[in-house]
């Protein structure tokens, strides 16, 4: 095989190389906005759930709360505890994505690195070739007209 063909099969492996590489960023960018959007839910939830304790509390010391209203607000109070219980599950599950897509996003960058490395070094072994072949033409054409 040619240099040029190897030369024109590593520009596409390359290519090919750094289009994985780019579509496991935009993944890992996806997957990080998802994770900051359920993070944000999660805050709004925590302060909602400390609000509904705080009133439990007042409506309980003042004496203020039928038996009623103490179940109901306990109930939501517990429903905001799943909810919250239930994002941080979700939010780990991301974490553990962000890592496994941020390992495989440095697998990809070596992977275009080292291709890119291998193409430089045929390219440059292109250009010595094409510099001997020039150098073998400037002799021949010197050594002609020495003769002449």
């Amino acid at each position: 095989m040619t240099i040029k063909k190897k030369i024109k099969k590593l520009k596409r492996l390359k290519d090919i190389r750094e289009k994985k590489r780019d579509d496991v960023r935009i993944r890992l960018k996806d997957t990080e906005e998802k994770k900051r959007a359920l993070e944000e839910r999660s805050d709004d939830l925590d302060v909602k759930r400390e609000d509904a304790v705080f009133l439990f509390k007042e409506k309980c010391i003042n004496g203020e709360i039928s038996p009623e209203e103490l179940l109901w607000m306990r109930d939501g109070i517990d429903d905001l505890e799943k909810d919250i219980e239930q994002l941080d599950i979700l939010i780990d599950e991301i974490n553990q994505s962000v890592v496994c897509l941020k390992d495989d996003l440095k697998d990809k960058h070596v992977d275009v690195k080292i291709t890119g490395i291998f193409l430089d070094k045929r390219n440059l072994e292109q250009k010595k070739q094409d510099l001997k072949k020039e150098q073998r033409e400037l002799d021949e054409f010197t050594l002609l007209s020495f003769v002449k």
